[in-house]
């Protein structure tokens, strides 16, 4: 709420939206770490993407990198993730850093998704463009969206839609393991639909936060991606 209060005061009409796989009260303080995070056995691993575009005439944004400066800062000062090789990754198109393309996107989240054991806590953040595009009809009727996030080299590479992100970060994860996604779109509606959600969009200040069922998750379209891993040789094999 303090969020959308924020975003509507610089103008922006984004609106904040939780998706997770499990429900939690959202009236409790929120923790990056499980209970059972132990600092000697466990390790904080992140992946930070940040897009500008700036090769782009008319995509080009302007606070990505800064968007993901201040996260660094604040996930490393306050929450104790380390900056060392192999537990931080750093996607940025400054020039300095290694950029944050289709192919370097997708191996930085099968590298993450093949490294994290259970117990370990990840944080994901990207900054860029995002938005939706429609997907194949569930049960040859209804229409279905993708959503989006898009990489810097997306005039020749295209986009990544959310099913490639599921298939390559989030479904080889091994079992116990905490991942805080944060998406910051510009032109995105919700990115990873998951089973429970809760939005601001048509929030009441004298209502309680509550998870409940997410309308957008798509059970059958969550069973075809299964399939397909299930009949790849492993399953980061795209």
């Amino acid at each position: 709420r303090k969020m959308k209060a924020e975003i509507r005061g610089n103008g922006f009409a984004q609106v904040p939206t939780i998706t997770t796989s499990r429900k939690f009260d959202l009236n409790k303080p929120f923790s990056l770490f499980p209970p059972t995070f132990n600092t000697k056995v466990h390790k904080k691993r992140s992946l930070l993407i940040g897009c500008n575009y700036g090769e782009s005439k008319h995509e080009s944004l302007k606070a990505c990198h800064d968007d993901i400066r201040s996260m660094k800062d604040y996930i490393v000062n306050v929450h104790g993730f380390p900056e060392a090789k192999g537990l931080m990754t750093v996607l940025l198109d400054d020039g300095s850093h290694t950029p944050p393309t289709h192919q370097n996107i997708i191996e930085a989240f099968k590298t993450l998704s093949e490294q994290t054991q259970p117990g370990d806590a990840v944080f994901v953040q990207f900054s860029g463009h995002g938005g939706r595009l429609l997907d194949s009809a569930v049960n040859g009727g209804t229409d279905t969206y993708d959503e989006v996030i898009i990489p810097s080299d997306f005039s020749k590479c295209g986009v990544i839609r959310d099913t490639l992100i599921f298939k390559t970060l989030l479904a080889p994860m091994r079992s116990g393991v905490t991942v805080t996604f944060f998406v910051d779109c510009c032109d995105t509606g919700m990115m990873l639909d998951l089973p429970y959600s809760w939005t601001t969009r048509n929030d009441r200040l004298e209502s309680a936060a509550k998870m409940s069922l997410n309308d957008d998750f798509s059970f059958v379209r969550f069973l075809k991606v299964v399939k397909t891993l299930y009949e790849s040789s492993k399953f980061t094999q795209l």
